[in-house]
This record gives C-alpha cells, structure tokens and sequence, in this order.
C-alpha cells in the first residue's frame, strides 16, 4: 500500500509552458518594462515554476512509495523537498521585491507568514550540519528523535523541530504562479 499523504496536486498549475512563455513575454513583447524588472520576473517566474515542479515530485513519489520497501527514493524526496524549498523561498524574496517596486500586484502574493514559514524551513535546511555539528560537539547524539535532513510525513516536511505543511506550500506556490501571470501594468 502506497505512503498515505495529503500533498495538494498543483498540475493544474504546472509546471510547464505557461511561465515558460511568460517569460519569453517579458523579454519581447513587454518592451515598456525596464530591463531589471524583466529579469526580476524572469526570475521569479523561473523559480515558481520549478518550486511546482519539485513539489509535483515529491507528490509522485509518495504516490508510488511503499512504507518498508527501498529507501532510495525517499532520499530522492528529500533532495526534491530542498529544491523545492530553496526554490519556493527565493521566488517569495524576488515577489517582495517586485511588489515594493511596483512590478507584480501585494495582494496577488503568498501570505507574508507562509513566506515567512518557507523562509525558515529553508534555513533548518541549510543549517542542518552547523545544528547536527553543535550536538556533536556537546557529546549528544546526533539522532534525537527528529529528522536531521528534510523528510516527508503525511501532512508535511519535516527537519529538525520545524514542519513546513504541504498544504501551505502548495498555497504560497499558487500565489507566486497567479503573479508571475498577473503583473501590473
């Protein structure tokens, strides 16, 4: 029986050519734009796609994973879960910026608090060894109980004491895909 998890499915949304177009957009026919908010769209259309990507994935692999079967594709979620993090979590900065200049709409954004939970999963991330190193040093175990690289449950990601909902991800995915479709005049 398959791992039971209750990912969103964002194929609605991609990936695939509609950023991909969007983009080429930017740099043809959107010629009133300066240069530097092309390339900041750009960039974040690039990355919400592959942040969605990633996240379809994930999902497909949990689709096909049999709890007690191999561990390899587990290790291959958990490269997945950081890309797509790392992704999702840069594409929220280029947002912000964007809105502050006036290039993609606040309101069509992810939550601030969703950015914010990305953001900091994104950090557990790229942390991991300083925390694991830290515990070492201390002549504590590096197991304690909580995953020491990111990994999938049910219901989120999860390292260290930090979960990232699969639900909320999904969300701030959404909201990033609906600005990169949606700049302001």
């Amino acid at each position: 029986m398959p791992f039971a998890h209750n990912m969103p499915d964002l194929s609605q949304i991609g990936p695939g050519a509609t950023l991909a177009n969007r983009m080429v957009d930017l740099f043809t026919g959107d010629r009133g734009r300066p240069y530097e908010a092309k390339v900041m769209m750009s960039n974040l259309a690039r990355l919400t796609d592959l942040g969605v990507r990633d996240f379809q994935r994930i999902r497909t692999i949990l689709d096909e994973h049999v709890p007690g079967s191999s561990l390899l594709p587990w290790f291959g979620c958990t490269t997945e879960i950081e890309v797509c993090v790392s992704a999702t979590s840069r594409a929220c900065r280029f947002g912000k910026e964007l809105a502050a200049a006036g290039v993609v709409d606040k309101a069509r954004l992810p939550l601030h608090d969703d950015c914010v939970a990305v953001r900091d999963f994104r950090d557990a991330i790229e942390h991991a060894e300083e925390r694991i190193a830290r515990k070492m040093k201390k002549g504590r175990a590096i197991l304690s109980g909580q995953p020491n690289w990111a990994q999938p449950s049910a219901e989120a990601a999860v390292i260290g004491g930090h979960r990232l909902r699969w639900a909320q991800l999904a969300r701030t995915l959404e909201a990033l895909h609906d600005a990169c479709l949606h700049p302001l005049a």
